[in-house]
């Protein structure tokens, strides 16, 4: 494998574990409001 494809195998690595983190943070935010608020009432 050369250099280039090992750097563009981790920037699409990179970019699955960023838009993951993004997603997992835009689902769990209502998600913790929703369980806040469920508490406090």
């Amino acid at each position: 494998m050369s250099s280039e494809s090992i750097a563009i195998e981790k920037l699409k690595k990179d970019g699955r574990d960023f838009t993951h983190r993004v997603t997992s943070r835009i689902i769990m935010k209502p998600a913790c409001v929703i369980v806040h608020t469920g508490y406090v009432k």
